[in-house]
C-alpha cells in the first residue's frame, strides 16, 4: 500500500527513524513522510508469552501476515525439519526443540529453557514473515553461504538438503527485521 517511489527508493526501511538523506530524497520527490507513516503503521506481530510446561518452555505470539502454510513451510527449513498438515506446521529444531506455526497465525516454540525458546521463536517468526511478505529482493540469496535459498517470485524456498540454519537468510531479510521491530529480547 506504499507510493511506487517507496518501493522504487527503499523508504519503506525508515517508515520510523529517517536518516537524513533518506528525508531530503522524500522531500525532493514530494512525498509526505508523516502520511505514509500514520497509513502503513502495521504490528505485525503480538501478544508475546512466556512459561514453564512440565520439564520444559514455551514461548508463544501471533502473527498478523496472512498465513498460507505451504509458503511457510518452504521457508521453515531454515529451522529444522518441516512437518505440514492442514491446519499447521511443525518444526523439529535438532538439539534445540519445536516449533508450531497455526494456520491462525499463532506460532509456538517447545524448549528446554526460556532462552532458547524465545531465541527459536524469533527465528520461526522471521522465516514466517520473510516468507509471506517477501518483496523479492533475493538478499537471502546472497547472504546464505550454501546456496540453499532460491526466491521464486515473491516466495523465498529453502532446499532442506543443502541448508546449514545458520539462520542468515531471514535474519538479513530486511522485511523480517523490520516486521519484527520492537520484537522483546527476552519476557
Amino acid at each position: 500500500g506504499l507510493p511506487e517511489e517507496w518501493v522504487d527508493y527503499g523508504l519503506w526501511r525508515w517508515r520510523k527513524r529517517f536518516p537524513k538523506g533518506q528525508l531530503k530524497v522524500a522531500e525532493k520527490l514530494g512525498i509526505s513522510v508523516a502520511d505514509v507513516r500514520r497509513k502503513t503503521a502495521t504490528k505485525y506481530v503480538s501478544d508475546f508469552s512466556l512459561w514453564a510446561e512440565g520439564e520444559g518452555w514455551c514461548a508463544s505470539c501471533w502473527v498478523s501476515a496472512r498465513i498460507e502454510l505451504v509458503r511457510a513451510a518452504k521457508a521453515l527449513p531454515s529451522l529444522g525439519e518441516v512437518f505440514l498438515s492442514n491446519d499447521s506446521a511443525w518444526v523439529e529444531v535438532r538439539g534445540v526443540g519445536r516449533v508450531l506455526l497455526e494456520q491462525s497465525g499463532r506460532l509456538v516454540a517447545f524448549t528446554k529453557n526460556g532462552e532458547d525458546a524465545l531465541s527459536i521463536l524469533e527465528k520461526a517468526a522471521r522465516a514466517v514473515l520473510g516468507s509471506m511478505l517477501c518483496v523479492g529482493c533475493g538478499l537471502c540469496e546472497e547472504w546464505c553461504p550454501v546456496e540453499a535459498i532460491k526466491v521464486r517470485g515473491f516466495s523465498p524456498e529453502v532446499d532442506e538438503g543443502k541448508c546449514v540454519r545458520c539462520g542468515l537468510c531471514f535474519e538479513k531479510c530486511p522485511v523480517s527485521t523490520h516486521a519484527l521491530r520492537g520484537f522483546p529480547k527476552s519476557l
